[in-house]
């Protein structure tokens, strides 16, 4: 009867533990982890992060993160003192996949994310980040040759959602503006890979909608797989089918897609993306294939 006394004592010390855990985790004020985090960030890009709300943590199998009132610096030359500014952020993990230098993230949303992408008239843009300890680092590793396993084996997400989304480019060469306010947006992988794509919104004040399978994102980067993609959108009046396949999509080769679309003006197109010079032809229900 002594390996029942042991077994339980065993099982007691874990609950026990756990329970401790779980009290501390629940009682610690995250938000002294401001500092730290801000610190962490500077240190790495040369920008201030700056968190205006609480941040919060629900311990459990997928704990999860809330972040709310965040915002990161753009650039001295910037048109505004923000690149990003997020009214809630709230992040899911799986636990168990994190022993396996895996980190999962099962859920991500973003409310209200307000982000500004752009260049100077140099064509310099405000997504390159340079400092005193990115160039350490940098040195460091090409001095000291790798040696062991890297920290971690993959990223990967279940689901991201987007609401209320505003997204802007501004080209200062170009001097022309882009604009994406997404209504809703949602991404989902699926059990074989692919991914669930739904966007609803509008682009340059022209409302879209946006349906599409796409394959996994490690084909996605990996010149030796082929990405699928199967998509359906609407905009300006007009539909766009677009269903194939791109063997090296980041160095845009190995394309090769059947495009059919269906609409009242091509002119009305084109003009979204500042082409103003095609003449009207009106209605068009064409089919091509790309390769």
């Amino acid at each position: 009867m002594r390996w029942k006394w042991i077994l339980g004592i065993i099982v007691f010390l874990i609950v026990a533990v756990t329970a401790t855990i779980y009290a501390i985790l629940s009682s610690y004020d995250f938000n002294n982890l401001k500092p730290q985090l801000a610190r962490m960030v500077k240190d790495t890009t040369g920008r201030e992060l700056f968190l205006g709300g609480d941040i919060e943590l629900e311990i459990g199998l997928t704990p999860t993160l809330v972040i709310e009132d965040v915002s990161f610096q753009n650039v001295s030359w910037g048109s505004r003192p923000e690149l990003a500014k997020i009214r809630r952020l709230e992040i899911k993990l799986a636990v168990l996949p994190l022993f396996r230098r895996i980190i999962l993230f099962k859920r991500l949303i973003l409310i209200d994310p307000d982000i500004l992408i752009e260049t100077n008239g140099d064509g310099k843009s405000n997504l390159e980040f340079e400092t005193v300890r990115n160039k350490e680092v940098l040195t460091s590793k090409k001095q000291e040759p790798s040696q062991g396993k890297s920290i971690l084996s993959a990223i990967a997400f279940n689901d991201i959602r987007i609401e209320k989304g505003h997204f802007t480019y501004n080209g200062g060469q170009s001097g022309r503006t882009y604009t994406v306010n997404l209504e809703s947006a949602t991404a989902s992988a699926k059990t074989d890979g692919r991914v669930a794509l739904k966007l609803n919104g509008g682009y340059n004040s022209k409302p879209f909608r946006v349906n599409a399978t796409l394959g996994a994102l490690s084909a996605l980067t990996d010149p030796h797989k082929t990405w699928a993609v199967n998509m359906t959108s609407q905009i300006a009046g007009s539909t766009v089918m677009i269903d194939g396949t791109v063997k090296d999509p980041i160095n845009g080769k190995g394309l090769a897609v059947t495009v059919a679309g269906t609409g009242r003006s091509i002119p009305e197109i084109l003009e979204l993306f500042n082409i103003t010079y095609i003449p009207e032809l009106g209605p068009f229900d064409v089919t091509a294939k790309l390769v």
